[in-house]
């Protein structure tokens, strides 16, 4: 998990444990504030499947949140 979430660039890291929070139905949304950007579906998925190989999210889970 803390490859995936401090990968660069670093300054993204509050918004891959936002998305983890919300992957895991902890937070509804992953809110991001300018100057950062929403993070793609592809980096999503990836921070997905750390979830799933770290055996804290089940593999076939939904992701419905903003």
């Amino acid at each position: 998990m803390a490859r995936v979430f401090y990968a660069d660039p670093w300054a993204d890291m509050h918004n891959r444990m936002k998305e983890a929070l919300v992957l895991l139905g902890r937070l509804p949304r992953a809110l991001v504030r300018p100057p950062l950007v929403k993070l793609t579906g592809p980096e999503i998925d990836g921070i997905r499947a750390a979830l799933v190989e770290a055996g804290l999210l089940a593999g076939k889970a939904s992701r419905d949140a903003a």
